[in-house]
């Protein structure tokens, strides 16, 4: 509670500050303050951009492909259950 307690009082003495900007400005709606990027950190964002969504798509492949062995695997399964159940009722009325 005691930490909760200072970092409110902190939050309320940047407040009072003159010149101080609260938390969040310059989110949203405040393009005359933003930073001009270089070329360089512009080929270094697309280039993570670009890796991030070369991960993202590959583990969704990767996700797709398992599930489709795993329903192979179950229809398998299935497939060989029922196969036992026709050959044990075959072999209990035949004898």
């Amino acid at each position: 509670m005691d930490s909760a307690r200072s970092w409110l009082q902190k939050l309320q003495k940047d407040k009072a500050r003159p010149g101080a900007s609260p938390l969040g400005a310059g989110m949203a709606g405040d393009d005359e303050d933003e930073p001009v990027l270089s070329s360089a950190t512009k080929q270094k964002v697309e280039a993570a951009k670009q890796c991030i969504e070369n991960h993202y798509k590959a583990q969704m492949r990767s996700l797709q492909e398992r599930k489709e062995r795993r329903y192979v695997v179950g229809v398998g399964c299935w497939r060989r259950s029922l196969l036992m159940l026709m050959y044990l009722k075959r072999s209990k009325t035949i004898s």
